[in-house]
């Protein structure tokens, strides 16, 4: 699939008259529309999102210039089977091809999460899977070879478990590769129950049921998406 990346600030008439173009003269190839908004002050994003429901829009909280701008419209690309790949995945498998899959969360699919800051997000062709790719395919120039990133930002292994028996396997896997941390193995305790009563946060409970901790847990929570020290 092609992405037709279009950096906007603030002309949202010129990028509607792009995108129309783009529609009418563009056939016989599948393709997506990725406009990057550099802060404009015309509400350009709301405005097209409302338009052209069926293309992305990114918006930045600053210009950051035209190269910066394409960047950020690959800076992560999720196809439509969930993985950030390019293109979808075949299946059944083609002949003559090596099919690897990376699992993990945040990590390996390359999205900070965590301190330490400034969180930092990795382009495409940075991620562990598009270097593995990349390598493997050189050193075995007559087979196909596919890296496929099924990492799921905040899964933990057993979750991981889960999708490897009932999706990744109808994929038909050759390898497939694990890259977790500690913290993506166990959340305080080893030997805790995930699957009992369903409880897969510590804190469930205390959630759950009015008091003063639960109040302490709702704050830092809410306070974790702008402050690295409430994460």
């Amino acid at each position: 699939m092609v992405s037709i990346i279009i950096i906007n600030y603030n002309t949202f008439d010129l990028v509607v008259d792009c995108i129309l173009s783009i529609q009418l003269n563009v056939v016989n190839i599948e393709y997506e529309i990725i406009v990057v908004d550099n802060a404009s002050v015309d509400d350009s994003s709301r405005k097209l999102s409302e338009k052209f429901p069926d293309i992305k829009v990114l918006s930045n909280a600053e210009n950051l210039g035209f190269a910066e701008g394409n960047n950020i419209g690959y800076w992560i690309k999720i196809n439509q089977q969930g993985f950030r790949r390019d293109y979808e995945v075949a299946i059944p498998k083609p002949e003559n091809t090596f099919r690897i899959f990376l699992m993990g969360a945040s990590a390996a699919h390359g999205i900070s999460s965590a301190a330490p800051f400034p969180i930092r997000n990795i382009y495409m062709h940075q991620t562990i899977d598009a270097y593995l790719e990349k390598l493997l395919q050189q050193k075995f120039p007559n087979k196909k070879v596919e890296v496929i990133n099924a990492a799921v930002t905040g899964y933990q292994f057993f979750q991981q478990t889960n999708y490897l028996l009932e999706e990744i396997i109808n994929y038909q896997p050759d390898l497939v590769i694990f890259f977790d941390g500690a913290n993506d193995c166990y959340l305080n305790n080893p030997a805790y129950k995930y699957f009992e009563g369903n409880k897969f946060q510590f804190w469930k409970n205390r959630l759950q049921e009015p008091s003063l901790p639960g109040i302490f847990d709702y704050t830092m929570l809410w306070c974790s998406k702008f402050s690295g020290f409430a994460r």
